[in-house]
C-alpha cells in the first residue's frame, strides 16, 4: 500500500527498479525489489516529511545506484547513510562520490587484519573482559575498527577476524 498508495512513489520506485536492470540479457538486476523498497519506505519516505518527492534533488537512477552499490557489496550500511544524507539534500551521483572518496568496502583480511590486532593490543583489558564471558564487548571492537576505517570496513569480515583474535 505504502509504495502503490500514492502514484508519485510508484513512479519514483519504478524509475529506481528500472535503472537496476544490470544486464537484461542475462535477466538479472544488480538488487531485489525488496531491497530497494525498503530502502524507499524506511530512508526516503521518512525524508519526504510532507513534501513532494519532486521538491528532492535525488533522481531515482541515483537512488537505485546508492541501493545497487549497497547490495553488490561495493558499500557498507555506514557509507550508504552517508551517501544517502547527500543525495537527499544535494543530489549528485552516488556511484562517482563513492569512487572520489575512496570509499569502497574494504574487504580484504590482509588489510583489515592489522586494524584489528592493534584495537586488540591497544584494549586487553576488554580483551580479558571479553574471554571472562563479557561477549557484548564485540560490539565495542566493532565501533572501533568501524571508526578506524570510516566505516568502510566489511562488518563479517571485521566480525570475522576479531573472533579469530579474540580466541572465538
Amino acid at each position: 500500500d505504502i509504495l502503490t498508495g500514492d502514484p508519485d512513489v510508484a513512479d519514483f520506485f519504478d524509475a529506481a527498479w528500472n535503472a537496476g536492470k544490470g544486464d537484461a540479457s542475462a535477466g538479472s538486476r544488480a538488487f531485489s525489489a525488496t531491497s530497494l523498497a525498503n530502502w524507499v519506505v524506511n530512508e526516503l519516505l521518512r525524508e519526504v516529511k510532507g513534501r513532494s518527492l519532486a521538491d528532492l534533488p535525488v533522481t531515482p537512477e541515483h537512488f537505485g545506484a546508492l541501493v545497487c552499490l549497497l547490495e553488490e557489496d561495493v558499500i557498507s550500511q555506514p557509507v550508504a547513510k552517508e551517501i544517502f544524507a547527500e543525495i537527499i539534500a544535494e543530489g549528485g551521483d552516488p556511484k562517482a562520490m563513492v569512487r572520489e572518496r575512496g570509499l569502497e568496502k574494504v574487504g580484504d583480511a590482509g588489510a583489515l587484519k592489522p586494524l584489528v590486532d592493534d584495537i586488540l593490543a591497544a584494549n586487553q583489558g576488554k580483551v580479558e573482559e571479553y574471554r571472562g564471558g563479557k561477549k557484548g564487548l564485540m560490539g565495542f571492537f566493532m565501533g572501533q575498527i568501524m571508526k578506524k576505517t570510516k566505516g568502510k570496513a566489511d562488518p563479517e569480515m571485521v566480525q570475522e577476524l576479531l573472533r579469530q583474535g579474540l580466541g572465538d
